[in-house]
């Protein structure tokens, strides 16, 4: 594997990198890559596959970078109190010097101070929309206020920065938000703390009705196929919810903290974090891996879903033991990012 060495090299020698055999083959053949945050290191990975096959990680250092999507040649990327815009601007079938088929630059931000951005989308006219944990809301960016809310859940009832229910995760369809996941119905000052097993909801959007219930840590979701996938972290199950009847069916175990999916063809790409605290040690996932005799990921699971089996994987081990979010990026094999932290965006210019 190849690593780009711009920044941050001293903390990545105390982290390593390993797959499965054929995963690069697998991203070059879905002609896709993958960007994935930490916060605590405050990095920015972009994994694609470099000109001799091989799989290319590169790197940028941001303040705290948490939830990332990428969608129609953009990359939105929460990071400590502001929501950035990249842009990709090499054109179709170009690369840089380096070999890179994507370079996003940053061409805005929106200050929206520390408000737990939790999951990311962008709506019809291009404009992100976001989960507020920290105001238990979905809210949009603001030209004159630090957001603005487009929903809150029927069970909060003051907009006030207390984390109540921990709204977290997001599903969208027709560039809408039509499902939400959180913790608890709890309404007061991070309720969710002391007690959130079988505590967790999802949350129809447009009803504010409850489609689920009775779940352990619900992160991430996604309608795929019809279907809504959720993460049910706290059992450690990748499942499916059956709205109608307001159940969850498990489909594959995966043996860490699901802390973001995302769904291309038939594969469903689970970022996994490792069980960090008590919080999670006292829950069905902590006593399915003891039960299994395995030590919780921090990684990448790329799972088959029509046949419910892992096919590759990308683990992550030594300083990073989580993954805040992840994208996939579609149409580039091996892109970059400008950052802060050197000339480069002083110096790269687009003209229209």
């Amino acid at each position: 594997m190849s690593e780009d060495k711009s920044s941050g090299h001293q903390q990545l020698k105390q982290i390593s990198f390993s797959s499965s055999q054929h995963f690069n083959t697998w991203l070059m053949e879905l002609n896709i890559s993958l960007a994935f945050t930490n916060a605590r290191l405050g990095k920015v990975f972009l994994l694609g596959t470099n000109s001799e096959k091989s799989l290319s990680l590169f790197e940028r250092s941001l303040a705290m970078p948490s939830a990332i999507h990428y969608e129609d040649n953009q990359l939105f990327l929460a990071t400590a109190y502001q929501l950035w815009r990249f842009i990709n601007v090499l054109e179709n079938n170009t690369a840089t010097s380096d070999g890179y088929d994507r370079l996003f630059i940053p061409r805005g931000s929106s200050v929206t101070g520390d408000i737990g951005i939790a999951t990311l989308n962008i709506d019809a006219e291009r404009q992100p929309f976001f989960v507020s944990s920290l105001f238990s809301c979905i809210a949009t960016t603001s030209y004159e206020k630090s957001f603005r809310t487009l929903w809150t859940p029927p069970f909060i009832s003051r907009l006030v920065p207390e984390n109540r229910c921990f709204l977290n995760g997001m599903a969208v369809i027709n560039k809408k938000p039509k499902y939400v996941s959180a913790w608890t119905r709890a309404d007061s000052k991070t309720a969710w703390i002391a007690d959130f097993k079988n505590q967790g909801v999802v949350v129809d959007v447009e009803s504010s009705e409850i489609v689920c219930q009775n779940l352990t840590m619900p992160t991430s979701l996604v309608i795929h196929d019809n279907k809504l996938w959720l993460a049910h972290s706290g059992a450690g199950y990748l499942g499916v919810v059956d709205v109608k009847h307001n159940t969850f069916m498990p489909v594959i175990f995966c043996p860490g903290v699901i802390t973001g999916l995302e769904i291309i063809n038939h594969y469903a790409v689970v970022a996994l974090s490792k069980t960090s605290n008590h919080r999670h040690q006292d829950t069905e996932l902590g006593a399915q891996l003891r039960k299994r005799n395995i030590e919780p990921w921090c990684g990448i699971f790329i799972i088959d879903l029509t046949r419910a089996k892992l096919v590759h994987w990308f683990k992550i081990e030594g300083t990073i033991k989580e993954i805040a979010d992840i994208t996939l990026i579609e149409g580039s094999i091996r892109p970059s990012l400008i950052g802060f932290q050197s000339d480069q965006v002083k110096t790269t210019i687009s003209i229209g």
